[in-house]
Protein backbone atom coordinates (compact mmCIF):
# COMPACT_ATOMS: atom_id res chain seq x y z
CA UNK A 1 0.00 0.00 0.00
CA UNK A 2 2.87 2.36 0.74
CA UNK A 3 4.25 1.82 -2.76
CA UNK A 4 0.90 2.81 -4.26
CA UNK A 5 0.74 6.02 -2.22
CA UNK A 6 4.28 7.04 -3.17
CA UNK A 7 3.69 6.16 -6.81
CA UNK A 8 0.41 8.13 -6.83
CA UNK A 9 2.16 11.24 -5.50
CA UNK A 10 4.95 10.91 -8.06
CA UNK A 11 2.46 10.47 -10.90
CA UNK A 12 0.38 13.42 -9.65
CA UNK A 13 3.35 15.76 -9.62
CA UNK A 14 5.07 14.62 -12.80
CA UNK A 15 2.47 13.46 -15.31
CA UNK A 16 -1.15 13.77 -14.30
CA UNK A 17 -0.92 17.24 -12.73
CA UNK A 18 0.57 18.71 -15.89
CA UNK A 19 -2.07 16.98 -18.01
CA UNK A 20 -4.78 18.51 -15.80
CA UNK A 21 -3.33 21.99 -16.37
CA UNK A 22 -3.28 21.37 -20.13
CA UNK A 23 -6.87 20.13 -19.98
CA UNK A 24 -7.86 23.32 -18.15
CA UNK A 25 -6.54 25.46 -21.00
CA UNK A 26 -8.25 23.24 -23.59
CA UNK A 27 -11.54 23.41 -21.66
CA UNK A 28 -11.61 27.22 -21.51
CA UNK A 29 -9.85 28.30 -24.72
CA UNK A 30 -9.82 25.21 -26.92
CA UNK A 31 -6.87 23.95 -28.91
CA UNK A 32 -6.33 27.37 -30.49
CA UNK A 33 -5.73 28.89 -27.06
CA UNK A 34 -3.11 26.30 -26.17
CA UNK A 35 -1.49 26.63 -29.59
CA UNK A 36 -1.25 30.42 -29.17
CA UNK A 37 0.73 30.02 -25.96
CA UNK A 38 -1.84 30.30 -23.16
CA UNK A 39 -0.72 28.25 -20.16
CA UNK A 40 -1.66 27.94 -16.48
CA UNK A 41 0.69 29.11 -13.75
CA UNK A 42 0.47 29.51 -9.99
CA UNK A 43 0.65 32.68 -7.92
CA UNK A 44 0.69 31.37 -4.38
CA UNK A 45 -2.14 28.85 -4.36
CA UNK A 46 -4.16 30.60 -7.08
CA UNK A 47 -4.17 29.39 -10.68
CA UNK A 48 -3.92 32.02 -13.41
CA UNK A 49 -3.78 31.90 -17.19
CA UNK A 50 -0.80 33.57 -18.84
CA UNK A 51 -3.12 36.09 -20.49
CA UNK A 52 -3.97 37.53 -17.04
CA UNK A 53 -7.34 35.87 -16.40
CA UNK A 54 -7.95 33.85 -13.27
CA UNK A 55 -8.87 30.18 -13.62
CA UNK A 56 -12.47 29.62 -12.39
CA UNK A 57 -12.51 28.03 -8.92
CA UNK A 58 -14.87 25.21 -9.87
CA UNK A 59 -12.72 24.26 -12.84
CA UNK A 60 -9.51 24.39 -10.80
CA UNK A 61 -11.02 22.24 -8.06
CA UNK A 62 -12.47 19.72 -10.51
CA UNK A 63 -9.13 19.49 -12.31
CA UNK A 64 -7.20 18.93 -9.08
CA UNK A 65 -9.61 16.28 -7.77
CA UNK A 66 -9.72 14.54 -11.14
CA UNK A 67 -5.92 14.53 -11.34
CA UNK A 68 -5.68 13.05 -7.85
CA UNK A 69 -8.10 10.20 -8.57
CA UNK A 70 -6.49 9.55 -11.95
CA UNK A 71 -3.06 9.27 -10.36
CA UNK A 72 -4.44 6.85 -7.73
CA UNK A 73 -6.02 4.72 -10.45
CA UNK A 74 -2.81 4.65 -12.47
CA UNK A 75 -0.77 3.76 -9.38
CA UNK A 76 -3.08 0.84 -8.56
CA UNK A 77 -2.96 -0.40 -12.15
CA UNK A 78 0.84 -0.27 -12.18
CA UNK A 79 1.14 -1.95 -8.76
CA UNK A 80 -1.23 -4.78 -9.63
CA UNK A 81 0.43 -5.27 -13.01
CA UNK A 82 3.82 -5.63 -11.33
CA UNK A 83 2.29 -8.02 -8.79
CA UNK A 84 0.67 -10.09 -11.55
CA UNK A 85 3.89 -10.36 -13.56
CA UNK A 86 5.83 -11.30 -10.42
CA UNK A 87 3.37 -14.07 -9.54
CA UNK A 88 3.29 -15.28 -13.14
CA UNK A 89 7.04 -15.66 -13.22
CA UNK A 90 7.17 -17.38 -9.80
CA UNK A 91 4.72 -20.19 -10.68
CA UNK A 92 7.15 -21.91 -13.05
CA UNK A 93 9.76 -22.36 -10.33
CA UNK A 94 7.51 -24.07 -7.77
CA UNK A 95 5.50 -26.74 -9.56
CA UNK A 96 4.05 -29.62 -7.54
CA UNK A 97 4.57 -33.13 -8.92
Amino acid sequence: MGFVIILAVVLLVTVVGRAALMATVYWVYGSAGYASGIRVYFVGKEKWFTNGERVPDALATAGSVGAFFTSLLLAYIIAYSVRYVYRLTRKGNHENA
